[in-house]
C-alpha cells in the first residue's frame, strides 16, 4: 500500500480508493507516518474530488486502490494549509512529498525520511535558488543542496558548473564538481559533495588539487561538504535503494587535503575516521618499541 502511494505521488497521478466502504478519487500529495508511544500509522494527504476539499486518509482504512492515468488537476497545496491539529508535529515523519515542497517541510521542522531508490537517482531537481534544473545523483547530494538552498547568504545554486581537466595515471581526464554557490557578497564557491572516507583516495586528491587551482585562478574557493563516515556506510544497493547510515550525521565542511603519491602526506583537518586509524598505528608502533626495550633489559642487564 505504501509503495503504491509513493509511486502515484512520484508520477503526479490520481488514484481511486475505497475508504470506509466509500469510493473516492484523490490527488495524493503527501505521505506521512504518525507515531506515539502506543502505535504508528501511515496517512496520505491530498485533494478529494468527492468532497472538493483537502483531506487526510488513514492507509489502514483503505480497502482497495487503483492508480488512474489522469494527472493532477491542481497544484499541491502548502502543508501549512492542511489541518494537522490532531497530530503532534514532532511525531510526524514525511515519507513522500511533491518535489518542490521539501524545502518548506524542512523549514517547518518536519522530519523527512529518505525513501529514494535506484530508480530515483540520478534525477532532475529544481530548488528555489536554481535558475535551471540540475542532476542530483544521490540522497546525500539532495540533502546538501536542500541545506544550502535554505541559507540566507546564498543567492544562487548551479549544479555541475565546470569541466576541469586533470591528469591521472598518465591519462587526461575530466572532473565535474557538484555545485557552484553564489553568495550575496559576490563571492563564489565550488563545492564537491563527498564522504570523509573518500577524500584520501589518490584519484580524488588529484581532482581536488586541480579544482583548488582552477578556483584560485578564477577568483573562487574550492571546498568539500559531506558527512564523516566510510564509503561502506553509504552506497547504492541495486533495486533495494541505498544503504545509508548517514542520515543522523551532521553535514560538515572538509578542507581539501594534499596527497603525496610517495607514501607521505601533508594532511590538513584530517577526517576523524582517518585520524583515528593513524593514531592507532602510532600506538601499536610505540607498544612494539616498548616490548623490545623490555626484552633487551632482561637480556643484557
Amino acid at each position: 500500500m505504501k509503495n503504491a502511494f509513493i509511486k502515484v505521488i512520484n508520477e503526479n497521478r490520481k488514484i481511486r480508493i475505497i475508504y470506509n466502504d466509500l469510493e473516492r478519487i484523490i490527488e495524493p500529495y503527501y505521505l506521512f507516518s504518525f507515531y506515539n508511544f502506543k502505535y504508528k500509522s501511515l496517512y496520505v494527504a491530498g485533494f478529494c474530488h468527492q468532497r472538493k476539499e483537502q483531506r487526510i486518509f488513514k492507509l489502514s482504512r483503505i480497502s482497495s486502490r487503483k492508480q488512474l492515468n489522469e494527472k493532477w488537476d491542481l497544484s499541491p497545496y502548502p502543508i501549512t494549509d492542511l489541518d494537522l491539529s490532531s497530530f503532534e508535529n514532532g511525531n510526524i515523519e514525511f515519507l513522500k512529498w511533491p518535489s518542490d515542497k521539501g524545502e518548506e517541510l524542512l523549514s517547518l521542522g518536519f522530519k523527512l525520511k529518505d525513501m529514494e531508490s535506484k530508480r530515483d537517482y540520478p534525477k532532475q531537481i529544481k530548488l528555489s535558488k536554481m535558475n535551471k534544473p540540475g542532476t542530483c545523483r544521490s540522497p546525500l547530494e539532495e540533502r546538501v543542496l536542500t541545506e544550502l538552498n535554505l541559507q540566507k547568504e546564498i543567492v544562487e545554486l548551479e549544479m555541475e558548473p565546470y569541466k576541469i581537466s586533470y591528469s591521472f595515471n598518465n591519462e587526461i581526464r575530466t572532473y565535474i564538481p557538484d555545485i557552484l554557490v553564489y553568495y550575496i557578497d559576490g563571492t563564489k564557491k565550488i563545492i564537491e559533495i563527498k564522504l570523509s572516507g573518500e577524500i584520501v583516495d589518490p584519484q580524488n586528491q588529484v581532482k581536488f588539487e586541480r579544482a583548488k587551482e582552477f578556483a584560485h585562478q578564477n577568483g573562487m574557493t574550492f571546498l568539500i561538504r559531506g558527512v564523516d563516515t566510510e564509503a561502506s556506510n553509504y552506497r547504492q544497493t541495486g533495486e533495494f535503494g541505498w544503504n545509508d547510515n548517514t542520515r543522523s550525521l551532521p553535514i560538515r565542511e572538509f578542507e581539501p587535503m594534499e596527497f603525496l603519491m610517495l607514501g607521505q602526506s601533508n594532511l590538513k583537518n584530517e577526517p576523524p575516521s582517518f585520524a583515528k586509524k593513524k593514531s592507532k598505528n602510532i600506538f601499536v608502533i610505540l607498544l612494539f618499541a616498548l616490548a623490545i626495550l623490555i626484552i633487551l633489559k632482561y637480556l643484557f642487564f
